[in-house]
Parts: C-alpha cells; structure tokens; sequence
C-alpha cells in the first residue's frame, strides 16, 4: 500500500481506502433506498480486518448508512485498537423518532450527532467530521466552520471538512477558506470535479475521491440487462436508458484492456492520478473486492497518454449526444 499526505493535517493516509455505505445495510428516506440491500455484518467486518491487514489506514463512513450502523460496525471492527487508523464520518441528515429525514447543520445538531458517532464508533475524537451533502446557501454562510472548530476545542474531532455533489458546491467550499478536506465524485467516467483540484491543492486541502468504481459500474460486472432490487439505491440510479448510456461510454475505453489490469484496478488508479488526491474510497463489503481494490496501490500510475486520452473523451462526452446522470441522492 502506498500513501500520500493528508493535506495540512500533515499525516499520512492510504492512497487506497475504504468506503462503508453497502456495509450499513437497508435504509429509506423519503420512501427511496439509500442503501445497498442487505449486508452480511460477518463479512463485513472480516473485510474491514483485512483492509486493515493490506495497509488501509483510512475509512469513511457517516451517520446515515444504515442510520448508525456502518459506524457501529468500524466500532466493533477497531474499538480498543485505534492506532494508526484515521476514520471519517459525516453529519447533517437529521433523523426523528418518526422516520422522518431532513438536512440539518445547526450548532446544537452538529454537536449532539458528534457525540451520538463517537459513542457508535467507541472513540474518544473523530479524525474528519465533513458535512454531508450541504447546500450552497450552507456552505456560503452557513456556521459550520465555528461548529467544527468548537469540536476541536473539545477534543472531540482532528480535522473537518465536507463532502459535496457538485462542483460548485466544491468551490464554495474552497471559496470558504476553512477546513482541512473535500470528498467529490471523481472517477473514469465523472471527472467534472477535477475543475477544482488546482485550488484545493494550492490551499493544501486533502481531496477525497469518492464513488472512484461509479456504484460498481466500473468494477466490470454491469450489463445492459442488470437490475437491481428496490432496497438498492442503484435501481433508482441506474433505469435501464441511464445504465445503456453509461455502458456506451465505458465501451468507449477498451483502449484500457491491453494495460494488464482489471477495470476496477485501472478506475482506482485514475483516481489518485491526480497529486490533489489524497485517497480514494471504494466501496467494499467482501473480502475479495477489498483485496481487489487494494492491489491497485502497486506503485505503477496509469500511463500518461492514457490519462490524457481519457481527459480527452470525457470533454467530448465520450462521443455520445446524451447528458450523463447526476448520480447522488438523499444520502450521497
């Protein structure tokens, strides 16, 4: 495993690392999935061991998947045994008694659900706390940067930051001038966010490549016949015309075949092709898609006529007249 620096927190965080959304199980807002089906809680937590064991040392998770659950699992997976692993975990989906889910980012909430993570995760300090999903209007002026720090202060939380959909949200965010990290949408087939990346890393802020496999597009086992079940966010992402268009583009990069790796290697090293990039984090809930995912920290990056070969037919929407997706939801 290699790694890369952390932006000005200054410590050193897998290139590789692990993103715990499936690992938190159903959940519904609004009546929508926002989760991936059913988890194995076995399997997940021998994944998260074995991550461990191949050198990730960083783990995002957030308080609405599974609505505490994927916390509640890197809990029981490391509580007692802390050292060297740096956990992120994100605030601002409000849940009540009721069921009912709205965004929240006030002072009082931001601190409460800091307190209800940790106690899930069996920590004493978070290491990133990031909004989650917040709107222009919150990232503009909203008080989050006097929340986070007021955590800090109390020990409760090392780094902030956020993690946004779009890239105008990004740079609001950069506009802000606070926080130490950014998690946007960044893989083979998404790369708008890269518009950000010369900023943020002139700041010095750590960006987090999120959804780097595309909800498994790119781990190479969709077809244009694939279906997912209804407590599968995935089946209100993926309708039948969206998945077509997607796989045309895909098609778009068999280019990629003769590079000796499998596509999940391959969209994992594009993402940390950038030296913005400080991680990524696929997804994972098996042992063998983590050890997959890890073997593409090999030290080898993708060659550079490839990248910019790459670049180039995302700028030309890879040849095809159709819009892509926006790929985010109530969660995400």
């Amino acid at each position: 495993m290699h790694y890369r620096v952390f932006g000005k927190a200054g410590v050193k965080v897998s290139e590789i690392g692990l993103g715990t959304w499936a690992m938190g199980g159903p959940a519904e807002v609004d009546g929508k999935p926002i989760g991936w089906g059913p988890a194995d809680d076995g399997e997940s937590l021998r994944a998260l061991h074995r991550a461990r064991e191949l050198g990730v040392n960083f783990f995002d998770t957030a308080d609405v998947y599974g609505f505490g659950h994927s916390e509640e699992l890197l809990g029981r997976a490391f509580a007692g045994d802390w050292q060297k692993i740096y956990v992120a975990s994100k605030v601002g989906n409000r849940r009540y008694p009721g069921g009912q889910t709205t965004k929240d980012f006030t002072r009082g909430y931001v601190l409460a659900a800091c307190d209800s993570s940790l106690k899930r995760l069996q920590k004493e300090c978070l290491d990133l706390y990031q909004l989650h999903n917040p709107s222009l209007e919150v990232l503009r002026s909203g008080d989050w940067p006097e929340s986070m720090e007021e955590l800090q202060k109390a020990g409760k939380i090392r780094w902030y930051g956020a993690s946004v959909t779009s890239v105008e949200e990004g740079q609001a965010f950069l506009d802000r001038g606070k926080g130490h990290s950014l998690q946007l949408l960044y893989n083979l087939l998404r790369q708008e966010a890269a518009q950000v990346f010369e900023q943020a890393l002139g700041k010095n802020i750590a960006i987090i490549a999120r959804v780097p496999l595309y909800f498994g597009l790119l781990a190479g086992k969709m077809t244009a016949g694939t279906r997912f079940p209804p407590d599968d966010h995935r089946s209100q992402r993926f309708s039948p015309e969206v998945l077509e268009q997607e796989l045309a583009k895909l098609a778009k990069l068999e280019f990629l075949k003769g590079a000796g790796y499998s596509l999940a290697q391959i969209a994992l090293k594009f993402a940390v092709s950038d030296a913005a990039v400080a991680t990524t984090i696929p997804g994972a809930r098996r042992v063998a898609q983590v050890e997959e995912n890890c073997s593409a920290s090999d030290g080898n990056l993708l060659k550079r006529e490839w990248l910019e070969k790459i670049k180039e037919l995302h700028a030309r929407n890879f040849d095809l007249s159709l819009g892509g997706m926006e790929p985010h939801g109530p969660a995400r």
